[in-house]
């Protein structure tokens, strides 16, 4: 095996990256995007217009569950900007009107990956997400896809973009791990981390936050205040739905570039 291919985390992942570089892969796309959020399957629907996506959940209870109405609850509120999107992707009833949507998210989830299995998007459910791909052109790595787990079955999924819409950046956190040199826009070049509750800093941080900070690599939603130390949002879920539009444009100009 190629000494290159080594890294900190271990042999055993050393393997899954040289046996899904050198070996057909299973699936390809033009973006993977990895995470149970609410952004993950809107991402999805933006996307799957122009491109082909795939979406891996590791369940259909999104994360911002844990930050809605009284925890488990799953309520949540969405505004204007949120709801016209929402409109657009048939979300929610075209006679919706005012300035505040009061959702389960339980049900939005369920709608919003419905309308990705319409609109063609390849959907892996449940399934674990194990490491990022890259190879080395020049100076640079450029991303190949990532590798997921399905029961007992670990498979490549070869992609030109990824989205980490993951609680914690998780994505990100293991491409750090993988990849000698990559650093994020951090002081520190690592993940910060999700830091306390503050509903208004949370959402004009999710949007700022969205953005690529790695190679291929979009965050999205809690990933990007993740990555950043930004707050939790708590019950308004607005700035999940405008991180996810953003995230999804984001990626667009990325694939338009190579």
């Amino acid at each position: 095996m190629p000494s290159e291919l080594m890294s900190d985390s271990g042999v055993l992942n050393s393997i899954l990256q040289y046996i899904a570089t050198n070996y057909p892969p299973n699936i390809t796309c033009d973006c993977v995007i990895v995470g149970s959020s609410i952004a993950s399957p809107l991402v999805a629907i933006d996307l799957a217009t122009e491109h082909s996506v795939v979406l891996v959940l590791q369940g259909t209870v999104p994360y911002e569950v844990k930050y809605s109405y009284q925890d488990a609850v799953g309520v949540a509120v969405f505004r204007r900007e949120a709801i016209e999107i929402l409109k657009e992707h048939g979300l929610v009833e075209e006679y919706s009107s005012g300035d505040i949507l009061v959702m389960d998210l339980y049900t939005l989830m369920i709608k919003a990956v419905a309308r990705c299995l319409e609109r063609k998007v390849k959907l892996l459910l449940p399934a674990n997400f194990r490491d990022v791909l890259y190879t080395r052109e020049l100076r640079n790595y450029v991303v190949q896809g990532v590798v997921v787990e399905i029961g007992n079955f670990t498979t490549c999924i070869r992609s030109r973009a990824i989205v980490d819409t993951t609680e914690n950046a998780l994505v990100v956190e293991t491409a750090l791990r993988s990849v000698p040199y990559l650093e994020v826009p951090t002081p520190d070049g690592t993940v910060i981390g999700l830091r306390g509750y503050w509903v208004e800093e949370a959402s004009r941080a999710m949007i700022a936050n969205t953005r690529k900070v790695l190679p291929g690599i979009v965050v999205c939603g809690l990933a990007a205040n993740a990555v950043f130390g930004s707050p939790k949002p708590v019950f308004d879920m607005t700035s999940v739905v405008l991180s996810a539009r953003k995230a999804a444009q984001l990626v667009r100009n990325e694939l338009r570039k190579q």
